[in-house]
């Protein structure tokens, strides 16, 4: 009777865990449940300790205002081959490429994005193509890819994930506010990203416990380039604000930085750890606008 009560607990268990799964395909209207009656889109509202399992397909902005519960979790991850919960309905074709946003907003904490694949750049040797993009021509002088907009978006990781304005320096409109990452948050990693091409900074950190890990950055101000480097702004690769303790950048690859230059800290940083990093300009580069790393 024992060992019967324990088979089926353990049945139960395997089930709770399954069910612990939503399905998001674009153009699909259905509840969640699988793929065949996948949302269209990621809901208003996720739910604690979910999976949501994201198809090929582009998305648009999205903004993750979940109420937290304890340190539950919430993680999205791009459906692959290999790596895409239930068998119902899938087609290979739903994880074979890449899910895009225009832009993420996160207000509250504990959430996993996960692209699943994806590392370098694309014109470097071992590239892989990133699951999720984040990417957004611009538009107006505030847009942020990835805003984590107070202490309460905490406790973040983003993996595999490629983000960049897709303007060209030579078409669309930019502006100094646009940056790939604005961050008011604490406990954020981005990890095996590929960070590139910001109107004014790839990345601003406001608070404390960030880190980059085997991430590429490169290319910020483009906004700056486009004003004809106006001697009143500046921008860098990074900017670590006054204050900002246990800052981390280890593993990463950053080059063709621009304007006041690549890794900026204020007065009053604790603990920052710069260690294993490739510092360079590309084999194309010519522009000297730069006052150094």
């Amino acid at each position: 009777m024992k060992r019967l009560l324990l088979i089926l607990c353990i049945l139960f268990a395997f089930v709770g865990t399954a069910e612990a799964a939503k399905y998001v395909r674009s153009g699909a209207s259905g509840n969640g449940s699988d793929w065949n009656n996948a949302y269209g889109s990621l809901p208003a509202t996720l739910t604690r300790g979910e999976t949501y399992y994201i198809a090929d397909g582009s998305y648009g902005w999205y903004t993750f205002n979940t109420p937290t519960s304890g340190s539950q979790y919430i993680t999205i991850k791009k459906a692959t081959i290999a790596d895409h919960g239930t068998g119902t309905g899938w087609s290979d074709g739903y994880g074979d490429g890449v899910a895009t946003f225009g832009g993420l907003i996160f207000s509250t904490g504990y959430y996993i994005f996960d692209g699943m694949k994806g590392e370098g750049a694309s014109d470097l040797p071992g590239y892989v193509e990133y699951g999720f993009q984040v990417k957004h021509t611009a538009g107006g002088d505030n847009d942020k890819l990835f805003n984590f907009t107070s202490s309460s978006a905490s406790n973040i990781v983003i993996r595999h994930v490629e983000s960049a304005f897709s303007n060209t320096p030579s078409s669309g409109t930019w502006y100094k506010g646009m940056d790939v990452i604005y961050s008011y948050g604490t406990n954020i990693s981005f990890e095996y990203c590929w960070l590139h091409d910001g109107g004014r900074v790839i990345a601003l950190i406001l608070d404390s416990n960030f880190t980059f890990d085997h991430c590429v950055l490169e290319r910020n101000a483009q906004a700056q380039r486009a004003m004809k480097w106006n001697p009143d702004e500046h921008s860098e690769i990074v900017m670590v604000r006054s204050g900002v303790n246990n800052f981390t950048l280890r593993y990463s690859f950053i080059r063709d930085w621009r304007s006041t230059g690549g890794i900026i800290f204020y007065d009053n940083n604790k603990n920052a750890k710069v260690y294993g990093n490739v510092f360079t300009q590309s084999g194309t580069y010519t522009e000297s606008d730069a006052n150094g790393v």
